[in-house]
């Protein structure tokens, strides 16, 4: 009998760890990369706020993985949320009153206006930048995710050409 109690014990645990694993593979529908990237800074260090400079990563990446999982029907918002909270990393949003729209504000501590008055963070899509906001475009498997540092309205990184 008390055999039979330690096999039933170990098949427990090891239904348990097994559930663990299987439902930790399954916790997720997709995998997108996602980064954060501000390297535009090196070209404008001069606009850039002083008490910022030693925050900036030596290649300009804040954060980098290929490997950001997503639930159905998640939008890169929410994909941007649970990777920086699992990473601990800084980040603030605004909502745009009146509207549908988030603004993603700061990323590891450098915010908008950081580096100058036409400075901000924007975002590309599979080497597009979209007209709709973070919070309106659902992530789909393999996409990838780029939110840009641009200290020129976006034309120091392909978002708009000038007129």
């Amino acid at each position: 009998m008390r055999n039979l109690s330690k096999l039933f014990l170990a098949l427990i645990l090891c239904v348990g760890i097994f559930t663990s694993c299987a439902s930790e593979n399954d916790k997720y529908q997709g995998y997108a990369s996602l980064k954060a990237e501000c390297s535009t800074v090196f070209d404008n260090m001069d606009l850039l706020k002083e008490e910022k400079k030693e925050i900036i990563p030596d290649d300009g990446v804040i954060f980098y993985t290929d490997k950001a999982g997503f639930k159905e029907g998640e939008t890169v918002f929410d994909l941007f949320k649970r990777q920086m909270q699992e990473e601990k990393l800084q980040y603030e949003f605004k909502e745009m009153p009146g509207t549908d729209i988030v603004y993603i504000d700061a990323i590891g501590n450098l915010y908008s206006f950081d580096c100058g008055e036409q400075s901000g963070w924007l975002f590309k899509i599979n080497g597009e930048f979209p007209l709709e906001a973070c919070n309106q475009i659902k992530v789909n498997e393999g996409d990838e995710i780029e939110f840009l540092y641009t200290c020129d309205w976006g034309i120091d990184i392909g978002a708009y050409t000038p007129e």
